[in-house]
């Protein structure tokens, strides 16, 4: 839940470009044509008040209990983009960032003194930081 959560507010794509392969109806007396290009802002998708509630721009891991999953449209989190041509690799990326975090938050400590609202975030075609963050890592002591 806590990555998921990550990846909601801090997308690492920002942006996803798709062609339409059939023309296409959105609803009554809207059609894309096949060929139309079409982009969805992942990070304004991943921050809607409609989707995600009031706070949408707070870290809330709550959000990923299966309950509230549930409740939302399947395509309402595409940190990994949806359907046939999402990211070949994100099963390894999710296991990947499981066992990372793990071991990193079992073997050191991380403290800072910068507040997540505090932080600018320009959504580019990859995500990035008008200020960045100032993080102390240390290593425990066993």
């Amino acid at each position: 839940m806590v990555i998921s959560e990550s990846l909601r507010l801090v997308p690492p794509i920002t942006i996803l470009g798709r062609e339409v392969e059939k023309d296409t109806k959105l609803c009554p007396g809207v059609i894309l044509p096949k060929h139309t290009q079409v982009y969805i802002p992942i990070y304004i998708l991943h921050r809607r008040k409609e989707i995600w509630g009031p706070d949408a721009h707070r870290f809330n891991p709550d959000n990923f209990l299966a309950e509230n999953v549930a409740k939302r449209h399947p395509y309402s989190y595409m940190a990994f983009s949806k359907g046939p041509r999402n990211c070949i690799g994100f099963r390894y990326a999710e296991i990947t960032l499981r066992i990372m975090l793990i071991h990193l938050v079992r073997n050191l400590k991380f403290s800072t003194t910068t507040k997540f609202e505090d932080i600018i975030l320009i959504p580019k075609v990859t995500m990035t930081y008008k200020n960045n963050p100032q993080i102390s890592i240390e290593v425990r002591a066993d």
